[in-house]
């Protein structure tokens, strides 16, 4: 356990560790780094790309291409391993291969792209990564599809959050009248989630980014959309909410909504969710949530109505769902198959 780790995130993420130690935030939101540093592991976070002049021009055109950041070489020189979040990037990944590194990607697979020279960047970092860690085995199984390769260059380990952070038993009152929706991605399909609720005349409170909802939904009086919240504002919502409602765009083939989905749950609250291969390798349908049709509104008011018309066997579905989350998606788990990952290369 002597290598030293340095992790690099798609944004600033030192300040998320320090929210974490302070327990503001859950360790989750490190993708392992927390629990690998409690375990004795050496792992630091390189967030020079990001700061100053020149990370503001790198992140404008982060789409377009990627600028090399000499304090980020430097790092990766002292370091023994890499381990990138988010986006497969050639500029790393050479770096990283002249500099004798081993480079390790997690979490960076999402929609497989079109366009040819897509294409052939994400092949080269297929190739020559060290590890590729994704947390779908379908997933993992359309990649190797479509990119001719073995499901063994994939390493499959389940997405986890901090379940000591979230209460296991969350206060909730008698009344619970709303429907609760979090989700900050282009995924999410606000508009079918609020013309369900429309439909059966029920409140909908979004945290989400305005501009995602949809225009009729901001100015409805059955909705209201929260942005910046604390995680006590947020376990109040889902507290006093009837369900929580993770609606997601048809044809979503990656992670969207896995968060939302094993919060609400590690939470004990009654979920819907829009039905997609990835989701259902989780939680199973009926048994720990109900899943729903993607762009169908009456399928969604059907299952909202479900809920509603059945508060008792929500509530022991949830309890299903939470007992499963806690038992199977905790971090500790994780670390784990991240750590037999390291030692291995």
């Amino acid at each position: 356990m002597n290598s030293k780790l340095l992790f690099l995130f798609p944004d600033r993420a030192n300040p998320r560790l320090t929210e974490v130690k302070k327990g503001l935030v859950p360790s989750d939101r490190l993708y392992g780094l927390f629990e690998l540093r409690n375990l004795g592991w050496d792992a630091e976070i390189s967030d020079s790309r990001w700061e100053g002049r020149a990370g503001h021009l790198r992140r404008n055109l982060k789409r377009i291409c990627e600028l090399p950041c000499p304090t980020t070489i430097r790092n990766m020189r002292k370091s023994d391993i890499i381990i990138v979040k988010d986006d497969f990037s050639a500029t790393l990944l050479t770096e990283a291969r002249l500099l004798g590194k081993p480079l390790i990607y997690l979490d960076a697979m999402f929609d497989i792209p079109l366009r040819r020279h897509r294409r052939m960047a994400i092949a080269y970092n297929l190739k020559y990564a060290s590890a590729v860690c994704c947390y779908s085995m379908q997933q993992a199984l359309q990649w190797a599809e479509a990119f001719e390769l073995p499901i063994s260059r994939f390493d499959v380990m389940p997405y986890c959050i901090d379940t000591n952070f979230y209460p296991e038993h969350i206060k909730k009152p008698k009344k619970r009248n709303y429907v609760f929706a979090v989700g900050r991605d282009l995924g999410r399909d606000f508009d079918t989630l609020f013309s369900a609720c429309e439909k059966l005349g029920v409140a909908l409170k979004l945290v989400t980014l305005p501009y995602l909802a949809p225009q009729k939904a901001l100015s409805s009086n059955l909705v209201q959309v929260f942005q910046n919240i604390t995680y006590t504002q947020l376990f109040e919502l889902y507290s006093n909410s009837a369900m929580a409602v993770i609606p997601l765009k048809q044809g979503t083939s990656h992670l969207s909504g896995i968060r939302a989905l094993l919060e609400s749950s590690a939470l004990g609250i009654p979920t819907v969710a829009t039905k997609t291969p990835v989701l259902s390798e989780y939680l199973q349908d009926k048994k720990h949530v109900r899943y729903t049709t993607s762009t169908s509104i009456d399928a969604m008011a059907d299952e909202i109505q479900s809920i509603l018309d059945d508060p008792f066997e929500a509530e022991e579905m949830a309890l299903r769902a939470s007992i499963k989350v806690r038992t199977k998606f905790k971090m500790q788990q994780f670390t784990r198959m991240l750590e037999k990952v390291i030692t291995r290369i």
